[in-house]
Formats: C-alpha cells, sequence, structure tokens
C-alpha cells in the first residue's frame, strides 16, 4: 500500500513539473501568451481584412493550423479574408497569402499556433472568414490540423478538397462536380449535397441530407456512425462492416451509380 502511494506521489509530482515546464517554455519564446485562467469574457477584434483579385486563378487554398474557417458567398468580384482574434498579436501570428501561377493561398502565419492548457495560457480566438465570390468556379482546397468549417451558405466550385485532423465540418449547401472530404477526429454534416467523392473518417459520424450524387461514391470510416438522404433513388448501395448494421430502402441493382459504405464499428442509414 506504502509502495503503491510512493509510485502515485511520483508520478503526480512528473505531471506537474512537465506542465510547469510546458508554460514555462511557451511564456520564454511566446511573446503574446497572456494568462486568462477561468475568464472566457473577451474582445473580439478584426486583427486583419485583405482582398484579393481572383482572376486568372484557378485554385484557391486555405492552409492553417488551429482557427476556426467560416465560409460565406458574396456577390463581389474579389476575394476578402478576414481574421478575427480576441487581443492585439503581433503580424507574424496573421495570415499571409502567395500566388503561384494559376493558384492562390491563404496561409497561418509564421507563429499562428498557440497554447491552451485546462484554461490557462494564451485563450486564443482565431477565427478565419472567407468571402467567396459567387462567380469563382474553379477549385477550393481547404486544410485544417484543429478547427471547424462552417458555413451557412451555398458553396459553389469545381473541384472541393478538405482535410483535418481534429474539428467538426459542417455546411449548408455545397455543390462541386467532385469532391474529397478526410477527417481524423471530426464530424461531417451537410445539409445539400451535390457532386461525388469520397469521404474517410476515423473518429466521426457522417450525415448527408438531399445528397444528389452524380457518380460512384465512396464513404469510409472506423468508428462512426452514417446517414444519408439521397435525392437520387436509382442508385446501388454497397455496404461492409465489422460490428455494424445497414437499414437501406435504396439498393436499385441495376442502377448506374453505386454508393460505398465500410465501417468499422458504425451503423448506416440510408434513405
Amino acid at each position: 500500500m506504502k509502495k503503491g502511494i510512493i509510485i502515485f506521489g511520483i508520478i503526480f509530482s512528473a505531471f506537474w513539473v512537465i506542465i510547469l515546464t510546458i508554460l514555462l517554455v511557451a511564456l520564454l519564446f511566446n511573446k503574446n501568451i497572456k494568462f486568462r485562467a477561468f475568464n472566457l469574457n473577451y474582445n473580439v477584434i478584426e486583427a486583419k481584412s485583405e482582398s484579393f483579385d481572383l482572376a486568372g486563378i484557378e485554385e484557391l487554398k486555405l492552409n492553417f493550423i488551429s482557427a476556426d474557417i467560416a465560409l460565406f458567398a458574396t456577390d463581389e468580384s474579389e476575394l476578402k479574408v478576414i481574421q478575427k482574434t480576441n487581443d492585439d498579436v503581433s503580424a507574424e501570428y496573421l495570415f499571409n497569402s502567395s500566388k503561384s501561377e494559376s493558384t492562390l493561398s491563404i496561409i497561418d502565419g509564421a507563429k499562428a499556433s498557440s497554447f491552451v492548457f485546462f484554461g490557462f495560457g494564451y485563450m486564443n480566438y482565431n477565427k478565419i472568414e472567407v468571402y467567396i465570390p459567387k462567380s469563382y468556379m474553379g477549385n477550393l482546397s481547404i486544410n485544417q490540423v484543429s478547427g471547424d468549417l462552417l458555413s451557412n451558405d451555398l458553396i459553389k466550385c469545381n473541384i472541393f478538397n478538405y482535410s483535418s485532423t481534429s474539428g467538426d465540418f459542417e455546411l449548408n449547401s455545397l455543390e462541386c462536380n467532385k469532391y474529397s472530404l478526410k477527417t481524423v477526429s471530426g464530424e461531417i454534416s451537410i445539409s445539400n449535397l451535390k457532386g461525388y467523392g469520397e469521404m474517410k473518417t476515423t473518429s466521426g459520424d457522417i450525415d448527408l441530407s438531399n445528397f444528389n450524387m452524380l457518380n460512384n461514391s465512396s464513404i469510409n470510416t472506423i468508428s462512426g456512425d452514417v446517414k444519408i438522404s439521397l435525392t437520387n433513388k436509382n442508385c446501388k448501395v454497397n455496404y461492409s462492416s465489422v460490428s455494424g448494421d445497414l437499414d437501406s430502402r435504396i439498393n436499385n441493382i441495376d442502377a448506374l451509380y453505386t454508393l460505398t459504405i465500410k465501417t468499422t464499428s458504425g451503423d448506416a442509414n440510408i434513405y
């Protein structure tokens, strides 16, 4: 018993030594760290705003490490990007842009990552608002490490690519020729989807409503349920799972398109 208490004390002490070391290193190397323990009442300011001419641009790339991204459809002819934070930060924390031939990239600042641990550290509110012209019909690629992707507008593009490590994907309407959605830990929810392609999740549910599938499509999830409402009932469903059940009212053997669903431990509801 005594030995167990001693071991627990050593582990507990080591844990706090590691935490305090991380805090000390963060304070030494990050001037923008401020302590706001148990205080979430902070002001939101517009830290940066910039507009971009999309003439000749065939692909728009958004790459962010730690930020929520909100997409808007605009009648304006230029792309507009706004970054909102909870405090004044130096320019190296704000987004940058680069242009290469027909590609425009909006990327994180050099020191965009933040430090937060159990309510202590830099409580970094970091939101990127992207206003995409309705006239833009090129490709759209979004890469996030940690952060949600949200939109209440109709987002149109040619090819839509999305990848995320940790964050939810929630769009009201997406119309594209082809898509690729990949997330490790996060849910995928689209209220209106038109297009075809692949979706992959490790841990997260997939919920697709009013899915107008234009060609063969696939969904692969390890731990998560799949719920799909198809507008085009003329399709075939191929389902395989290790420990999951399928409830489908759609299965036309002679259909032109096939929806392939693979799960490890997740149910699928197709209607």
